[in-house]
């Protein structure tokens, strides 16, 4: 039998199909930017498309939540890196019966999203499609190398910047008619509107105090697996000491699910990090300055 793409999943593809053609072009291949040396420093360049985003499922329709995740699913790839963003291009393909309000709403949501971070949109291609079709490319500048995902080392300190366990907590809180669908309830911040982690991506980078950094879109569990992978290393983790959001676990108790498993998934758009013991205080320090949360 053949096989075909969706037997070999998307790790598989990078590295049984795509490693082999394009690893030696780029340095950090497989992480989530391209860096090109350039001059002196680095050209950080990322693209990504943006699906439905959730805010539509629990009722949100307003197109504003799809530009503004657009914008972060694409951003957090930079703060990975550590990259001030210099700009993002946008492919906008919209069926003709889109409303003129509805296109303004999409736009708002990229803007004040890109805004809220120090960039801004510079370019980007729009055509007329039969669905909603919405992807970005990012770009960014790092003066010297970006982290990457390779250098945990044993003994390192596993770190979450940003959210732990909100997105999901807002999701079934509102599911289960225990929040009301205000757009400006705490507990559904990274439902409508999560936060790329830029401003302390940029000075984790800067001050050096991470091994290895990823940006977590693809959920807490998946992200350290790929930490592990690519620095050849095992993490252990031990969510029973694990600090979370506040209201994460309140809303635990309330929904009888265990807050890990809120923690775990997709959804909060943190950076984790690997760090050594000696650096974990400069760390906590970087975060409270860039006002991020930080857990362990």
């Amino acid at each position: 039998m053949t096989d075909v793409l969706g037997a070999l999943g998307e790790r598989r593809i990078i590295s049984e199909l795509l490693a082999s053609r394009y690893a030696s072009h780029v340095e950090h291949f497989g992480d989530d930017c391209a860096a090109i040396p350039h001059a002196d420093g680095y050209l950080i360049v990322t693209t990504d498309p943006c699906p439905p985003p959730m805010a539509m499922q629990v009722g949100f329709s307003d197109p504003f939540y799809r530009g503004w995740l657009l914008a972060t699913i694409n951003l957090s790839d930079l703060a990975a890196a550590g990259a001030r963003p210099l700009g993002v291009l946008t492919s906008l393909q919209l069926p003709a019966a889109t409303a003129v309000r509805d296109f303004e709403r999409l736009l708002d949501g990229i803007d004040q999203c890109c805004r809220r971070q120090g960039a801004a949109v510079v370019g980007g291609n729009l055509k007329e499609a039969p669905t909603v079709d919405v992807s970005a490319t990012a770009i960014g500048w790092c003066d010297i190398a970006p982290i990457g995902r390779a250098g945990a080392r044993d003994g390192d300190r596993v770190l979450a910047f940003g959210p732990l366990g909100l997105f999901w907590t807002g999701v079934l809180a509102l599911r289960n008619g225990l929040i009301s669908a205000d757009p400006a309830h705490p507990l559904l911040r990274t439902v409508l509107c999560p936060d790329p982690q830029l401003s302390v991506g940029i000075a984790l980078r800067r001050e050096s105090v991470l091994s290895a950094v990823i940006d977590c879109s693809d959920g807490l569990w998946p992200s350290l697996a790929q930490i592990a992978d690519a620095s050849r290393v095992r993490i252990v983790v031990e969510p029973d000491a694990w600090t979370y959001s506040p209201g994460v676990e309140e809303m635990a108790r309330t929904l009888d699910v265990d807050p890990a498993r809120l923690a775990l998934g997709w959804g909060d758009w943190q950076l984790i990090g690997t760090c050594p013991p000696e650096h974990v205080d400069d760390a906590r320090r970087l975060a409270a300055v860039a006002e991020c949360e930080v857990h362990q």
